[in-house]
């Protein structure tokens, strides 16, 4: 419970999971002194009636009293047969308590997509002003920092007709923000950084007309951890002045436990887990990009720190093509269904990771070369 005392220009935090006691005067006036003794200055006159918070009762020599605080912030003693009415306000328990934001904003399902756009000419070609049954939410990749001002400053690829076209077909938009590891230090820890990207980001939503904005930062360190959620905290009340939804990406718990999952729960609209990248190059060996089990454990691992109606599971419409175990690009489904069917390649449903897995051999520059992959189609997808 936070409240500011204005005659004094204190800013008052009180912890509601303690219980506190409280009184109040019992005559016309009281002496608040600094110090409990009846010579001691007297920091402020209470009133009749005046209540206050009490922390102890010190019993002197010179006679008792009781150490409190006013209703304007001043921390002193009064003498204790000048209060009345003394009780405990109970402190409040978890069970007793309702998060104004239990329940996420959207009703039922959120089925989203990321849409790449890498340059503002995308927004408006043909093949985005296409609609698509049961999606609700599209999610551009408009917004990332400025990594030579490096202040929290952000680039804009965004396009108002994009949103009014989004509108008039009953999608949400939802501007996705992207982290970079070069700049995140400077920005996140920084309070006027962080205040400034918040302000630019607000700013963004206002003028595009957007329904909410997605943070897709996914190079937080475990040193940056605290920072990132302090960064949450901090945009999440004025995007709900705004009205604005507050959605952020997460990898699977497996590779970002220090994320803090329960926190960030407490703070936004949604999270979206990427079920997807179990294999890189990083694991110098060929593997699938989503494996049924794979996804199954991110997502069940994540639902220990998140309540199930905030979550979205991110599923990867992209596979992996693999040149001797290592990926040799990503691409969609039909371009890797051609690029392995052009060379008589089979593709052969593997039950162990409800994928179809594909390969062949050939010969490069004398060189024998195998390439494989896992694609992600309809049966996989379900």
């Amino acid at each position: 419970n936070i409240y500011y005392a204005e005659r004094n220009g204190i800013t008052i935090i009180e912890y509601t999971d303690e219980e506190k006691m409280v009184g109040s005067v019992s005559g016309e006036t009281a002496a608040l002194r600094y110090e409990a003794s009846i010579k001691s200055v007297i920091a402020e006159k209470l009133q009749a009636e005046d209540e206050v918070v009490i922390f102890e009762e010190i019993a002197t020599e010179k006679g008792d009293f009781t150490k409190v605080r006013s209703r304007n912030g001043v921390i002193g003693y009064v003498a204790a047969k000048d209060l009345k009415d003394k009780r405990v306000i109970p402190a409040v328990t978890k069970e007793d308590t309702t998060p104004e934001n239990t329940l996420p904003p959207l009703q039922g399902k959120v089925n989203l997509v990321w849409d790449m756009i890498i340059s503002p000419n995308q927004n408006t070609a043909d093949s985005r002003r296409q609609t698509h049954e049961g999606v609700n939410v599209l999610s551009p990749t408009w917004f990332s920092f400025d990594t030579e001002a490096a202040n929290g400053d952000i680039i804009n690829l965004a396009d108002k007709s994009y949103v009014d076209w989004a509108h008039q077909n009953g999608y949400q938009v939802w501007g996705l923000i992207a982290d970079d590891s070069s700049v995140n230090t400077e920005i996140l820890t920084n309070t006027e950084n962080r205040e400034n990207a918040i302000k630019q980001l607000l700013a963004l939503a206002s003028l595009y007309n957007l329904d909410g904005i997605n943070i897709d930062f996914e190079r937080i360190t475990e040193s940056l951890a605290e920072y990132y959620i302090q960064f949450l905290r901090e945009l999440k009340p004025l995007m709900s002045e705004q009205g604005l939804i507050l959605s952020v990406d997460l990898y699977v718990p497996l590779y970002t436990k220090h994320y803090n999952r329960t926190e960030i729960a407490k703070v936004v609209d949604y999270a979206c887990v990427m079920t997807y990248d179990e294999y890189t190059n990083v694991d110098k060996v060929a593997g699938p990009n989503a494996s049924y089990g794979f996804v199954e454990e991110g997502i069940l691992a994540t639902l220990e720190e998140m309540p199930k109606e905030k979550v979205i599971m991110g599923i990867p419409v992209y596979s992996k093509i693999w040149r001797n175990e290592k990926i040799h690009k990503q691409t969609g489904r039909n371009e890797t269904y051609k690029f392995f069917t052009d060379q008589g390649a089979e593709f052969v449903w593997q039950e162990e990771y409800k994928l179809y897995y594909a390969e062949f051999t050939t010969v490069e520059e004398g060189e024998q070369v195998k390439y494989c992959t896992w694609v992600e189609d309809e049966r996989a997808l379900e």
